[in-house]
């Protein structure tokens, strides 16, 4: 008897059984309709004896590039016949259990595909705003973990699956709120414009943050920095962060075309594609200019080892940390610490509060007046109210020496 003929029969014997309990079957989907072609194939492979079909044999014909068809339409419909072929027609315990296997080894690779279609719409979405590359890239890397976290269509998601992701972060993951309100403006630009589901973001809040002081180096530590760097490069960059107040990513993406010489103004390529001018200054124009005119031709300010590339913000750190080390300073945070130093130490000098927002690149004023929360000379002039209370007593009584309470 010939294949064709043993696979008629049990193409036969499987329509009949799938008609019968269609209705009766508590595995039956009224929705369901079997792949007949996938079916009739997968026995004209092996005719006979279907259930002698060893676990390579099988994951071989599934995963054959012969047999066409996405991954979603082979859980949706190519796997579910062979199961039912399994289950009604020829029963078979062992090779149920290893389609099931299989299913969800291909429901967890297709997650995966969708998850990469999902992030490749989002970068679509974000270069067509013209979002930064530091924006780009941590978004991205946010949505990501999102994805990766909650299986399912984003498009249909809710806002209490995205208030238990943030909840997840935060006491799992232990990330600080700052970090997990990053991560959901992220979301809430993928809900918005990607997704389509812009009602969710509606029931989710932000967390919010402890309000912290900036810290600072006093100018006496900052001197200390610079002095212990030997490296002429090293120093330069340091100083820039610290005589322009300068963000780590601001500083390595500094171009040498950036420099007016004649103006004395440099172009600052900010946070946000928002360009700014700050001053050159007279010491760091001259280590500028010199370092300059003994490296021609370059195009980054601070060029790693390949040529025409900018440095790594990661190196631009470990410079700051090893000056740190070694000048032995005490532990405040990165490379930002010295844009604070900045901010804070022209305030000190009495430079105006506009200015300084205005050379820190800052959109809205409340963001720079939390360096006169920091300022040693604002907070020195204060008089404390007690003092002045005691100064009036004693000036009033006419004693050199009077204390409350006595």
């Amino acid at each position: 008897m010939t294949p064709q003929f043993w696979t008629q029969k049990w193409m036969d014997r499987f329509h009949h059984q799938f008609i019968r309990h269609t209705n009766s079957s508590p595995y039956s989907d009224p929705g369901f309709r079997p792949d007949y072609g996938y079916l009739e194939k997968f026995l004209m492979a092996h005719p006979k004896s279907p259930t002698q079909i060893g676990e390579t044999e099988l994951r071989e014909f599934i995963q054959s590039k012969d047999n066409p068809g996405s991954i979603s339409i082979k859980i949706k419909s190519q796997l579910p016949t062979l199961s039912l072929f399994y289950r009604q027609t020829i029963p078979s315990t062992p090779h149920l259990e290893l389609l099931e296997a299989v299913t969800g080894e291909l429901r967890v690779q297709s997650r995966g595909v969708q998850s990469e279609n999902w992030l490749k719409k989002a970068e679509l979405e974000m270069k067509a705003r013209n979002l930064s590359r530091e924006t780009l890239k941590n978004y991205l890397h946010a949505i990501r973990r999102y994805l990766s976290a909650q299986p399912g269509n984003p498009a249909v998601a809710s806002a209490s699956m995205v208030k238990k992701h943030s909840l997840h972060l935060l006491n799992e993951e232990k990330l600080s709120a700052s970090t997990v309100n990053l991560h959901l403006a992220a979301l809430g630009f993928f809900f918005t414009h990607v997704a389509r589901n812009p009602m969710l973001w509606q029931g989710v809040k932000r967390l919010k943050e402890p309000k912290k002081l900036p810290k600072v180096y006093s100018s006496g530590e900052v001197k200390r920095l610079l002095e212990a760097v030997e490296n002429t490069k090293h120093r330069l960059l340091l100083s820039l962060a610290y005589g322009w107040g300068l963000r780590v990513q601001e500083i390595v993406q500094l171009k040498v075309t950036d420099i007016d010489w004649e103006r004395k103004l440099i172009r600052i390529r900010g946070k946000g594609s928002k360009d700014r001018q700050v001053m050159l200054g007279e010491n760091v124009g001259m280590l500028l200019q010199e370092y300059a005119a003994r490296r021609p031709g370059l195009r980054f300010v601070f060029e790693g080892q390949l040529e025409g590339r900018p440095y790594s913000t990661r190196s631009a750190e470990k410079i700051f940390h090893q000056a740190r080390a070694k000048a032995g300073l005490r532990h405040l945070g990165g490379l930002h610490v010295l844009r604070h130093s900045f901010a804070t130490h022209l305030l000190e000098q009495g430079v105006d509060l506009r200015y300084i927002q205005s050379l820190l690149g800052h959109s809205s004023s409340k963001t720079t007046e939390i360096y006169t929360h920091v300022s040693a000379t604002h907070i020195a002039k204060i008089e404390n109210p007690l003092d002045r209370l005691v100064k009036e007593h004693s000036r009033n009584q006419g004693l050199d020496n009077v204390t409350l309470g006595t």
